[in-house]
């Protein structure tokens, strides 16, 4: 038990820096060079990323996916323009695509509500047992850092 509360501490690095990037790269407040829009668009990204194959279920036994905590694994319903294939064509691995073709216009907005949305229901399923986690951390905690995902907040 003490090891699947590692993991969900570390579901839940994963989460705020998820959110952290979304809300900073979609606070109109901030004044940000091309440079740093381009940095937290790929952590926002990579995060995206990560998030969607612990809800699917992905990855190498090794990964720490939704299944490891009794939860269903769900369908994240990205925008079609910006599917997990293509956060990993043009973000994740060097590819002949990017060369080829424009890359997309990605809905940071949208990509953010549909991972919110089947996070917070996984999050929900959760046993109780897994709570606090190592890091002492609470279902409370978890879903603090969905509802703080405003950029302006």
């Amino acid at each position: 038990m003490d090891s699947k509360k590692v993991g969900l501490d570390c579901l839940y690095y994963e989460i705020s820096m998820w959110a952290e990037t979304f809300r900073f790269l979609n606070n109109p407040n901030n004044k940000l060079s091309q440079f740093e829009k381009n940095a937290l668009l790929e952590l926002f990204l990579l995060h995206s990323r990560n998030l969607i194959d612990f809800l699917e279920n992905n990855g190498k036994p090794d990964d720490i996916r939704c299944s490891d905590f009794d939860i269903s694994k769900k369908k994240v319903k990205l925008p079609s323009q910006n599917s997990k294939n293509k956060i990993q064509k043009f973000l994740s691995h060097l590819t002949w695509e990017r060369v080829d073709k424009p890359s997309p216009s990605w809905d940071t907005p949208e990509i953010k509500q549909a991972i919110t949305t089947e996070l917070q229901s996984s999050l929900n399923a959760l046993s109780d047992n897994y709570f606090p986690t190592k890091g002492e951390r609470n279902r409370d905690d978890f879903n603090k850092l969905l509802i703080k995902i405003d950029p302006t907040a």
